[in-house]
Order: C-alpha cells, then structure tokens, then sequence
C-alpha cells in the first residue's frame, strides 16, 4: 500500500443540502488548516450518520450497528477511515481494519458507509492532503443552512421528536434535538 499524506477530519454540521433540494451534506473539518470537506448524503444516509452522531439506540439494529457489533464480536479493530481520492464526483474511501497485532486489511467502501460506520466505533477519518486541498473549502465559506426546525415552538418540538422516533425517522429526530437544544440555550 502506497503512503499517502493525510490529516484527519472531525465532523462538525449535518443539514439538509440548500442547493440540492432532498440531499443533505455533512460538513468535516481540519482543524489545523481551517478547511472543511463537504460530502453530500442522500437521505438514509444522512439518517444513518444521525443516529450515530446522537448516540441513538433504535429498537433493532440497523446494518452499521451490525457491521459494528461483528467487528466487536470478532475483536476487530477499525484503525481508520481514509477518503484517499476524488474521481468522477466520488470520493474513494477505504476502511484499514486490524485483529490484535496482525498486518492491517483494507476494504474500499462507499464514503457515506465508511462514515457511519466511524461515527459508532469511534474511528478517526482521515483525508489525503491532495484531497483536501483539491475539494476542501475554508471555514469562511457558508455552512449550510440553519435547521429549519428552529421556526417551531418548544412543546411543538417535543411532540414532533416523540413522533419522529416512533416512525423510526433518525435524521429529522436528530435536527429536532439540536432545535430543542438551541432553544432550550436562548
């Protein structure tokens, strides 16, 4: 396996995309450089970094928190995960795995997977320099959006996050809870 120059990212906003309506965007950053790597998600996606993200337990395990608890079971270490390339409007992204002091394996994987996965096992996410450098934006560039749930009222808020667990809809339920949480700040 080559060397690649690489920093790692933290992620830092999830939102609903402004300029592609039903698409949402997760924003990760270095924090050294103050750039920020957007990656476009499509819903489930994003769902699936929510419920990561805000330590959700949903009644059954979904298939990252069954790639997960194998990858426990197994004592199977999550090293990293390495956005390496950006081809085509895609970025290349693999998983380094390890078992106790054996050579490291690697698993090319979709972005969006190798980052839901990262967020439940607490593995760093790095980015190729040249990654960075050729799709990274800096911190002055707008973040997306502010959560639309805010325009909604506290006892509102709190009826629709009860709502949105019910039906099993993570992604709203985790925008509900920042909106609770920021209302709940001013």
């Amino acid at each position: 396996m080559e060397k690649i120059e690489k920093i790692e990212l933290y992620g830092i906003a999830l939102a609903e995309s402004t300029s592609q309506p039903g698409r949402y965007v997760l924003i990760l950053e270095d924090q050294a450089s103050q750039l920020r790597l957007p990656i476009l998600l499509g819903a489930t996606e994003a769902q699936a970094i929510a419920i990561a993200l805000q330590g959700i337990r949903p009644t059954r395990p979904l298939t990252h928190d069954l790639l997960a608890n194998t990858l426990r079971h197994w004592q199977i270490a999550l090293d990293e995960v390495l956005i390496y390339a950006y081809e085509e409007s895609c970025f290349l992204t693999r998983l380094t795995l390890r078992k106790q002091s054996q050579a490291p394996k690697y698993l090319e994987t979709g972005v969006a997977d190798a980052l839901a996965l990262s967020f439940r096992l607490d593995a760093p996410i790095r980015v190729a320099v040249s990654v960075l450098e050729k799709c990274g934006l800096p911190v002055s560039a707008p973040v997306p959006a502010s959560n639309p749930w805010l325009q909604y009222d506290l006892p509102t808020l709190e009826n629709l996050l009860q709502k949105f667990l019910a039906a099993e809809d993570y992604h709203k339920a985790h925008l509900v809870r920042e909106a609770i949480a920021q209302k709940k700040k001013s």
